[in-house]
């Protein structure tokens, strides 16, 4: 009789994670108890669930960025660094 898997990636319980190093923001970054790295609950495909981001963890969009922005105070070389490295 054949072994059975441990991992079964086709159960909808099953929750995928990812290894990430601990945020500033964390309470435990201090803690000598606690590791460097922590586990972070990624979806099946890849994307982090919405539900259990913070904003910081979910960042902006360009539409956001856009929004922020006063183009009338802006001058006209502005931003030109950043094509240059």
């Amino acid at each position: 009789m054949p072994r059975r898997k441990w991992i079964d990636k086709h159960n909808p319980s099953t929750k995928t994670y990812q290894l990430l190093y601990r945020s500033q923001d964390d309470p435990l970054l201090n803690d000598d108890s606690a590791g460097e790295r922590a586990l972070f609950a990624v979806g099946q495909d890849g994307e982090s669930s919405a539900s259990k981001q913070t904003p910081h963890q979910a960042g902006l969009h360009l539409e956001d960025l856009e929004d922020s922005l006063d183009f009338e105070s802006m001058r006209d070389n502005e931003g030109e660094a950043a094509e240059h490295g």
